[in-house]
Parts: C-alpha cells; sequence; structure tokens
C-alpha cells in the first residue's frame, strides 16, 4: 500500500471503532 492508502486504511479503522 502507499503512504496515502494506509493512512485511509488507518482512518477507516479508527472510524469504526468507538474508543477513537
Amino acid at each position: 500500500l502507499t503512504v496515502a492508502q494506509n493512512e485511509d486504511v488507518v482512518e477507516q479503522f479508527l472510524s469504526n471503532n468507538p474508543s477513537a
């Protein structure tokens, strides 16, 4: 994955976690 894609994945991951 590129840096931009990785950041997007992380953002989605955090969005799916209420603890974020």
